[in-house]
């Protein structure tokens, strides 16, 4: 087997900094975006503060003039379209009679 490559004392050096870089995007990606789950596994990357409806209407599910027409799960409970997502939310959106 191949051995590892060493680390070089300037890439150790750079090691904290880089960890620090990336909590720091991560931190401000969380703070502006969210990720749910569709039961079919698909991920959505949401604005903070969407809501169902939002989710629903990225997936297609709904328009404007269809929104009555839908049922909505989050995390295995019905939901209305107004409710506020988190980051991690499972989600399920289905047309009225199955078909979604």
């Amino acid at each position: 087997a191949a051995a590892l490559p060493r680390t070089t004392e300037s890439e150790a050096a750079a090691l904290p900094r880089t960890t620090r870089l990336v909590e720091r995007v991560r931190e401000r990606l969380l703070r502006s975006e969210i990720y749910v789950a569709t039961r079919h596994g698909q991920v959505l990357c949401l604005a903070r503060g969407a809501t169902v409806g939002d989710a629903a209407r990225q997936l297609k599910m709904i328009d404007d003039e269809s929104e009555s027409c839908v049922n909505a799960l989050v995390n295995g409970r019905p939901a209305p379209l107004s409710r506020p997502l988190e980051n991690g939310d499972l989600i399920a959106v289905e047309r009225r009679g199955g078909d979604g």
